[in-house]
């Protein structure tokens, strides 16, 4: 028998179960939901601090459904939230020229309260003009979205 014939059989058996093993997992991860009967006390007022600080639209975008889904799971438990999205570095870069999607998330945050704020230090480093930036105004101006971020955390 040759030898490469035995190890391109015996990867193949190990591929194979790997994949009826992932099938496995895979159908018990999708059982269904099943609502929970959940006892929590009342939210009440929270407050939260977002940092972005990366050019990952990926991150952009789950950042944002978190905030989201903070806002309506307070609602839902009697609570509201404060919240404040600090961008610096490259995540200002969220702001230059965002896809619809992306403009629509901000502008439902927007729209629920939620505050952005911009980092005037890198918006100096990467030469950007805070007019040319998705929704922002003059009093979202920071003097250093890194340092505002620590300082909020901290209180």
């Amino acid at each position: 028998m040759n030898t490469n014939s035995t190890t391109r059989r015996t990867f193949t058996a190990i591929a194979v179960a790997a994949a009826l093993g992932a099938t496995a997992i895979s159908s018990q991860a999708r059982a269904e939901y099943v609502e929970p009967n959940i006892e929590h006390p009342a939210y009440g007022e929270v407050r939260m601090v977002v940092p972005i600080a990366t050019d990952d639209e990926w991150v952009w975008t789950f950042r944002l459904r978190n905030i989201g889904n903070a806002i309506r799971g307070a609602a839902d438990w009697e609570g509201e939230t404060r919240v404040k999205v600090e961008l610096y570095g490259p995540g200002l870069r969220m702001l230059v020229d965002p896809s619809d999607k992306l403009a629509a998330s901000i502008d439902y945050l927007r729209g629920e309260g939620v505050e952005f704020e911009v980092c005037n230090n890198t918006m100096r480093a990467l030469d950007l003009n805070w007019q040319s930036l998705y929704g922002v105004e003059e009093k979202d101006i920071v003097p250093s979205g890194f340092l505002d971020h620590s300082d909020a955390e901290g209180a």
